[in-house]
């Protein structure tokens, strides 16, 4: 207060909460547990004003199984009244717990009484027949439907809690209360009623019977050919048996007598019925291997039939097996000649039931290779001979079998194969074939005589000698003469010809020329040969423009001119004209040419004095030049021999004394020397001396004892000197 001092003052009020009692005034009752709403309702008691709470803060509602004490479902809300739906809880013995709270009271709970949840009552209703007839290993399926008795309200989620079906059974919830019952029937096949019951939680069970009859499940079994891994097996030159066992699968039984068994081969185009064995206790049929399309393996269907019985089917799978076979050739490796042509043979049998030949080949694929290379896919010309032989020509000209060396064969080989349907193929055979190069024989024609200049004509001929045929494909023939080659024209016929002229291959000789035939051909064996041919010179001839005269002096000269013409034609050739005079043969000379003429001056003093011939001659390589001889006389000169002493010479028989002689020997009043001057005295021929330019005689006349004394004597002295007249 104003002026005043502030004072506080602190009161302490205690505010009780106020006590609560919680009652049911509808409390929870029996009812049948289904989708239905039920409400139970509560009060709050205020204990110390005696009236009701109307409204409260929060409310909890446990419920509580009897049967354990648990709480299962726990809901809360701030109403007294509690409305759940029939189906919060499974069927049982239950209470409520609820618990309520609000401020400034004391909360409050209740535990109801027990109360009982009833389960719905159900019945199943089918929905077709009751009964149905199945075969053996397969399912029966009853349609139906569970539903409540009273609403016939479908029920869901149902339970198979029991049958008295030996078999599988199984329950199919379709929705909605639509069931399926499946029955799989594999036990024993009889006939049977089944009692089954069905049940869902917070339901009553329900049950119901159905009758189900079984087929007796035929069964047909073998001990081969269950699988395509385990086929039975038959060569495809052989049958198959084919056993089975029929019986009830049901209970094992393995046999059942009067069972129609039927077969169905669709690859062979086969069917029938398998033939009942009763003492053995079995059933069979059998067909041959080669019905099938093929070896292979195969599936053969086999159905059984009985009256009251299931139709049983199975598979038994059959394996044909190609039959196995072997193939051999005649001659596994042969030689032969390019050019040769043979038959070879091979044979074609099975390994099995004793080797029977193997005839009628679909397929006979022969190859031929050269080394690593195959030159041929596929030679033709194969002859089925019947019981598995084969035969084809080999024929290595038509082949291309080259032989490719003179000195080693050429290895070629055959690979036989053949297939024919149901057939194991053999082995490929082989067959080594060595091809050789065949020999020929070169035949040269002789040749006549030709002129040089001539055209000149070789024929040659080429022969196998092997095979006696003459050979020409592809050959090359050569002319070879001293480095100069070419090559002849084949005929086509084994005849080859070359021609030529022979002025630019060979030299003119008389004598014969070798000339060389070399041939090359593939596949035969080259060789060559040697011919002649004789070339005569081609004959000329001179033709003198200016002919000597037949007599001149000894040492004249005279001009000869000359012109050389071929034989039998007007041309005029070139060549080494020249002469020589016969009887000396080294006084010779060459004449020169002039464009027009040969001409050469003769000096007839290079020979001496007498009848002589001079020959004119010409020479030029290949030709032969007839030569021309003339006589001609050479006359020897005029020569005189004077005596220098004409008085008598006297002598005294018996008196020695030297009688001299001067002789002069002389043309046209010239001395000769050397000239030859004797006369003969006492028997003796003596010989001049030359001295001064003129011959001397000295002699003793009284020295020849044979003289006749007295006596008158002439001396006659002789002169000679060659190519000068002889004087005395």
């Amino acid at each position: 207060k104003y002026n005043y001092v502030n004072h506080t003052l602190t009161v302490k009020v205690v505010i009780n909460m106020i006590p609560t009692q919680l009652v049911w005034s509808t409390p929870p009752a029996d009812y049948v547990w289904g989708p239905q709403l039920s409400m139970v309702t509560l009060q709050l008691w205020d204990t110390v004003h005696g009236v009701t709470v109307g409204t409260v803060d929060s409310v909890v509602f446990e419920w509580v199984d009897e049967s354990t004490h648990e709480v299962v479902v726990s809901e809360s809300g701030t109403s007294l009244n509690y409305v759940f739906s029939q189906t919060i809880v499974y069927n049982g013995t239950w209470r409520i717990h609820a618990y309520v709270t609000k401020a400034n009271y004391i909360s409050a709970d209740n535990l109801s009484a027990t109360f009982v949840v009833q389960p719905q009552l159900t019945e199943i209703i089918f929905g077709s027949s009751s009964e149905l007839t199945i075969e053996w290993g397969t399912t029966a399926s009853f349609d139906l439907t569970y539903q409540t008795t009273v609403l016939h309200a479908p029920v869901e989620d149902a339970t198979l809690i029991e049958a008295n079906w030996t078999g599988e059974a199984t329950l199919v919830d379709l929705g909605s209360g639509h069931y399926e019952l499946r029955l799989l029937a594999v036990q024993v096949a009889v006939n049977s009623t089944v009692l089954f019951k069905l049940w869902v939680a917070n339901h009553t069970e329900a049950s119901a019977t159905v009758t189900v009859n079984i087929l007796i499940p035929l069964a047909i079994s073998s001990d081969q050919g269950a699988s395509p891994q385990d086929p039975v097996q038959a060569y495809w030159t052989h049958n198959f048996t084919i056993t089975v066992v029929s019986g009830d699968a049901s209970n094992g039984s393995w046999y059942i007598s009067g069972v129609t068994i039927s077969y169905d081969f669709p690859a062979g185009g086969l069917t029938g019925v398998l033939t009942e064995n009763t003492s053995g206790r079995f059933y069979w049929f059998e067909f041959p291997a080669a019905s099938a399309p093929a070896p292979g393996v195969y599936e053969v269907t086999l159905t059984a039939t009985r009256a009251g019985c299931m139709t049983a089917t199975t598979s038994v799978y059959i394996e044909v097996l190609p039959t196995p076979t072997a193939a051999v050739a005649d001659n596994q490796i042969l030689t032969v000649y390019y050019a040769d042509s043979y038959l070879l043979n091979f044979s074609w049998y099975t390994q099995i039931d004793g080797g029977v030949g193997v005839a009628g080949a679909d397929q006979v694929t022969i190859e031929l290779w050269k080394g690593a290379a195959r030159i041929n896919d596929s030679v033709g010309g194969v002859v089925d001979l019947g019981a598995g032989h084969y035969q084809f020509l080999m024929d290595t000209r038509v082949l291309g079998m080259s032989a490719d060396s003179p000195n080693v064969p050429t290895n070629y080989y055959f690979v036989i194969t053949m297939s024919k349907l149901g057939y194991e193929n053999p082995h490929a055979i082989t067959i080594i074939v060595l091809v050789m190069q065949t020999p020929v024989e070169l035949t040269i024609e002789s040749i006549d005589p030709i002129v040089w200049s001539d055209t000149f004509t070789v024929r040659v001929r080429l022969r196998d000698i092997i095979h006696d045929e003459y050979v020409f494909e592809n050959a090359v023939v050569t002319f070879e003469y001293s480095g100069f080659n070419a090559t002849f024209t084949s005929l086509g016929n084994g005849t080859f010809v070359f021609s030529y002229d022979s002025s630019h291959v060979f030299p003119a000789s008389d004598v014969p020329l070798d000339f060389t035939v070399v041939y090359t051909l593939p596949n035969y064996i080259d060789g060559s040969g040697t011919g002649s041919i004789v070339v005569h010179p081609r004959p000329a001839h001179i033709v003198l423009i200016d002919a000597p005269e037949s007599v001149y002096d000894w040492q004249d000269t005279f001009t000869i001119r000359l012109q050389i013409f071929i034989n039998d034609t007007s041309t005029q050739i070139e060549a080494d004209a020249y002469y020589y005079w016969v009887e000396f043969p080294d006084v010779n000379g060459t004449m020169a040419f002039s464009g027009t003429w040969y001409e050469a001056t003769v000096d007839t003093a290079l020979v001496p004095a007498g009848q002589w011939t001079l020959r004119l001659a010409a020479a030029r390589a290949n030709y032969t030049v007839r030569s021309v001889d003339i006589p001609i006389e050479v006359r020897a000169l005029p020569a005189n021999l004077q005596a220098l002493t004409g008085d008598l010479i006297v002598a005294v028989f018996g008196v020695d004394q030297s009688a001299r002689v001067e002789l002069a020997y002389v043309h046209n009043d010239n001395v000769l020397p050397s000239a030859e001057v004797t006369f003969i005295w006492a028997g003796l021929e003596r010989s001049a001396s030359f001295a001064d330019n003129k011959y001397v005689f000295e002699f003793n006349p009284s020295g020849d004892s044979s003289l006749d004394v007295p006596g008158l004597y002439v001396l006659n002295f002789t002169a000679k000197l060659q190519n000068y007249t002889t004087a005395t």
